[in-house]
């Protein structure tokens, strides 16, 4: 995981009906704010 090419696309799924495609790096900063979120929570 930490050898991708931030600007790789990947598949990011949400639940059984949603799902799209972001980069790496999104993906990244998506988990981050995610994980400080579930801390903070």
């Amino acid at each position: 995981m930490t050898n991708l090419d931030p600007d790789q696309i990947v598949w990011l799924q949400i639940d059984d009906q949603i799902g799209y495609w972001i980069t790496v790096e999104q993906f990244h900063s998506v988990a981050r704010s995610q994980s400080d979120y579930a801390l903070a929570g």
